[in-house]
């Protein structure tokens, strides 16, 4: 398929597409004319992309654990650098909540003492 169908059928911009492939996460196979063809597997690829992209992970991060994407065979043996990221990734979020609730408790006192002018 060609770069517009896998931009519409993941919902993701055909220039991150590009990028992707450039970063060399998509693997496309390239036409005598230049352009782009993507086989099926690149629409599980791209979503594991944007799944990853949205829990926080950086496109250079994601290229670290590519290898790992989409191959259950060899999961145990090849994901162990995805899985110690994965807990490094799940310890920063860990932390940014409780950064998140102290802010939050911070805030809901300055409320409750709104009408306090020592608060």
């Amino acid at each position: 398929m060609r770069i517009g169908e896998l931009a519409r059928r993941t919902g993701v911009s055909i220039r991150s597409l590009r990028y992707y492939d450039n970063m060399g996460l998509l693997g496309a196979q390239r036409l005598e004319n230049g352009y782009r063809e993507f086989d099926e597997s690149a629409v599980r690829r791209v979503q594991e992309i944007s799944a990853l992209l949205e829990v926080g992970f950086t496109v250079k991060e994601i290229q670290q654990i590519a290898h790992c994407l989409g191959d259950p065979v060899h999961g145990h043996q090849l994901c162990e650098v995805a899985r110690n990221m994965y807990r490094d990734k799940l310890n920063e979020i860990r932390n940014r909540i409780l950064q998140l609730e102290k802010i939050s408790s911070r805030i809901a006192v300055r409320i409750a003492g709104e009408g306090d002018e020592t608060a």
